[in-house]
């Protein structure tokens, strides 16, 4: 069975509307971390979703050491609140 830690996504995405996607994941998988990247420099904090908050929102282009840092502070930031270490 496969674990999910981190979930990096793009804002924008063919055939389902942001909010609709992260209504879901925020059902699917209620605690783990979610980077957004964006193209759009005026995208809301909050995402379109009630409830739903990324752990960052990321503008693009977006280096690839940057994102690095990005994830692996996520990651640790589960690891401080007791994420079960596989």
């Amino acid at each position: 069975e496969a674990r999910i830690d981190l979930v990096v996504t793009d804002y924008s995405m063919p055939g389902m509307d942001a909010r609709e996607y992260f209504s879901r994941l925020k059902q699917a998988l209620p605690s783990v971390p979610v980077i957004v990247l964006t193209g759009h420099s005026s995208v809301p904090i909050g995402i379109p979703s009630p409830g739903f908050m990324p752990f960052e929102v990321v503008n693009k282009p977006v280096e690839p050491k940057e994102l690095c840092r990005i994830v692996k502070s996520a990651l640790d930031a589960l690891d401080a609140t007791g994420r079960p270490s596989s």
